[in-house]
């Protein structure tokens, strides 16, 4: 039930089509999952998954808003070096702001984990300095597939 969710949002860079993503908004724990993925054929697979699982954040979309049990995901068609380099220039640039842009990077939420599932040549130096200098995590998740990553 939403009234047993922490107060905290993730973070999800390189989510793929949804194998972290589903199961974790199944958990029902976190306020929001925003999940960035570069490939476009991915981001359609991990949409198309959490519509089926229904966790997929429809607050766009009053006309198919539902009322479950589970956090609501967010999912972005995007570069996680890119996002993470606009993402803490608008954090500067915007500590003060009220807008509701609907963007992957201008989302308001405060992060408390991040989770990273990178190819496999690992983080690249700008994602890297983004979890670093972030004062919002409290928590970064680090899935490799690669055994020097």
């Amino acid at each position: 039930a939403t009234n047993n969710r922490l107060s905290c949002y993730l973070l999800e860079m390189y989510c793929g089509c949804g194998a972290h993503t589903v199961p974790l908004a199944k958990m029902n724990l976190l306020q929001g999952i925003v999940a960035v993925e570069l490939d476009q054929r991915l981001v359609d697979a991990c949409i198309d998954n959490c519509k089926l699982n229904d966790c997929y954040d429809y607050s766009h979309d009053e006309k198919n808003k539902k009322n479950n049990n589970t956090t609501p995901v967010c999912v972005f068609q995007g570069d996680a070096s890119e996002w993470a380099a606009k993402k803490s220039i608008f954090q500067r640039k915007n500590r003060q702001s009220t807008t509701n842009e609907n963007t992957w990077y201008e989302m308001e939420e405060k992060y408390s984990i991040l989770l990273v599932d990178p190819p496999r040549m690992g983080l690249g130096e700008t994602v890297c300095n983004f979890a670093i200098q972030q004062d919002s995590f409290t928590d970064i998740l680090y899935i490799s597939c690669g055994r020097n990553a």
